[in-house]
């Protein structure tokens, strides 16, 4: 029986997750389509997969082209998941500081970790700033490809997500 074009068949997989995992899943679950996101994971693998066994130098370049840019993803998703998590805790200067550099970054494409734009800031942003380059630190003893730029880019829009979801209320 032929499948009308466009249209493919599926076949069930089962996965397993750790419980830590499956119970954030949990508290996510609403507008999530976790077979979507599953199918682009393990296409994403197979490609790689493919990509390293043929072999050739455009292939190996295609393919770290497409680990990079998971690679890069991973960081700034991360970095978002950490402001998420330490903005609730935030006061409402520290949360416009982090309003104004998301805009400021818009519109400059300013360095981040501030090796230029943060030298004349208040106190309490240079706090942040220290405090955002320990953990940037941290986080690279363990990880040397870890991409600072790309992880506090995330820790702002993670802030300003949770900041756009209160203002109103405010």
């Amino acid at each position: 029986m032929a499948l009308p074009v466009g249209e493919h068949r599926a076949q069930k997989l089962s996965i397993t997750v750790p419980d830590s995992l499956h119970a954030r899943l949990e508290m996510v679950r609403d507008g999530f389509n976790i077979s979507y996101t599953c199918q682009k994971a393990i296409e994403l693998a197979v490609k790689n997969q493919e990509l390293l066994k043929a072999g050739g130098t455009e292939n190996v370049i295609q393919r770290l082209r497409i680990e990079k840019e998971e690679h890069e993803k991973h960081y700034r998703i991360e970095g978002k998941e950490e402001g998420l998590k330490r903005a609730p805790t935030m006061g409402y200067g520290d949360l416009m500081f982090f309003n104004r550099l998301a805009e400021e970054q818009i519109e400059n494409e300013i360095s981040l970790l501030g090796y230029s734009g943060w030298d004349a800031v208040k106190r309490t942003e240079w706090e942040w700033n220290e405090d955002l380059r320990f953990t940037c630190r941290d986080i690279r003893k363990n990880d040397p490809a870890f991409n600072d730029e790309l992880w506090i880019r995330g820790f702002i829009e993670g802030v300003n997500e949770f900041y756009e979801s209160v203002k109103g209320k405010l």
